[in-house]
């Protein structure tokens, strides 16, 4: 499952593969060498209102703003769920988020954009901290989790 990302033709994205690692789980891996600060992905989200979500679980799969209560937790599409959670001390991609425009004007769309924390080898795991609020689980093999679920 090799999956190379090229949103422009100007620009490189690094070739990413979606595999189980040493601990069976499903994760995403970077298929060549990646520079710190390099941006591996950017995904669309869909923002939902916490209050609109059932249970913990998905709640810890979502992006964490931490912009307050009120506001939405980002679900990636893409391959922005698939990375595995880490603390962050251990992660291995750094993430922000851009609201955009929409053609009116407003600003209603929402992304992430997930960068090398530092240089990455290949074959090595991409695994990111969703949120800094305590309590909120180790997220790894999602996808697997999501169909338990569901």
């Amino acid at each position: 499952h090799q999956y190379r990302l090229d949103m422009d033709s100007a620009s490189h994205r690094p070739a990413l593969s979606w595999r189980a690692a040493a601990d069976g789980c499903l994760g995403v891996f970077a298929e060549e060498a990646v520079a710190a600060g390099t941006l591996i992905e950017r995904c669309y989200c869909i923002p939902l209102k916490p209050l609109d979500i059932p249970g913990e679980e998905l709640r810890d799969c979502l992006y964490d703003c931490n912009l307050g209560e009120a506001e939405p937790l980002l679900f990636p599409l893409g391959w922005g769920l698939l990375y595995n959670e880490a603390p962050a001390s251990e992660a291995t991609v750094k993430w922000d988020f851009e609201l955009g425009e929409d053609s009116s004007g407003r600003k209603e769309l929402y992304y992430i954009n997930l960068r090398a924390k530092s240089d990455l080898c290949a074959g090595d795991e991409l695994r990111v901290t969703r949120s800094s609020r305590p309590g909120r689980s180790e997220v790894k093999d999602v996808l697997s989790r999501a169909v338990e679920i569901f």
